[in-house]
């Protein structure tokens, strides 16, 4: 509201302008509040058993025995490598 009613209702603070904000009453009787709440946890079913990185490269070996390979010294090396499948599937919480 931008005019002389402005002005009258609310004098010099008026003069810019008003706005009027209506709002519904609330009935009577009880006030109710609505409220959903959803948690969950996913979790991988099964780990599947598989070859760390020495026994790969072991595997390796023994399979192409009369090929080039991996020596004993890079087998050592390559220790037990990276749990993979326990970085990738960590439990989740879902909200």
């Amino acid at each position: 509201m931008k005019d002389v009613s402005a002005t009258a209702i609310y004098g010099s603070r008026g003069s810019n302008g008003v706005i009027l904000i209506n709002t519904k009453k609330g009935q009577k009787g009880k006030s109710a509040v609505n409220y959903q709440y959803s948690l969950g946890q996913s979790q991988s079913a099964k780990e599947l058993n598989l070859l760390n990185a020495s026994q790969w490269a072991r595997m390796q070996k023994d399979y192409f025995l009369n090929k080039p390979g991996y020596s004993d010294a890079e087998i050592e090396q390559l220790g037990d490598g990276y749990d993979w499948q326990n970085a990738v599937l960590q439990t989740g919480v879902t909200q």
